[in-house]
């Protein structure tokens, strides 16, 4: 861990939410990636630059024995002061992570809305 915060842009702001939005669990680069519709090397590049900054913790999966013919995932969790930075790198943009557009679908089942500014805030991208 070291003593940085990460580079803060949409794309990590789409995985900070993902955390968000499921504060008790412990989410694989597949459950992310299946989330924000992003590339696993772009995921891997943000989930590194979280660890290293103390935002995320992770660890390899424990699994019963029948599951052995796979690979155990790694799997990832926002630590406390993680939780307490992205949610403050939300309200300091003035983007509302808990309204009802926050993490919805389409009727396609594509992402809409991930991350609404609230008020005249500027957009992100």
């Amino acid at each position: 861990m070291t003593n940085y915060d990460p580079s803060i842009n949409y794309k990590t702001l789409r995985v900070l939410l993902s955390f968000l939005k499921h504060p008790r669990d412990k989410l694989s680069s597949i459950d992310i990636c299946n989330e924000t519709n992003m590339l696993s090397g772009t995921l891997y590049t943000i989930l590194i630059q979280l660890e290293k900054s103390g935002w995320l913790e992770s660890r390899f999966e424990e699994r019963d024995r029948g599951e052995a013919n796979r690979p155990r995932k790694r799997v990832y969790w926002l630590t406390r002061l993680g939780d307490r930075k992205a949610r403050k790198a939300f309200s300091d943009l003035e983007i509302d992570i808990d309204g009802p557009a926050a993490g919805t679908r389409n009727s396609d089942g594509n992402p809409q809305n991930r991350i609404r500014p609230t008020r005249n805030a500027a957009p992100l991208g």
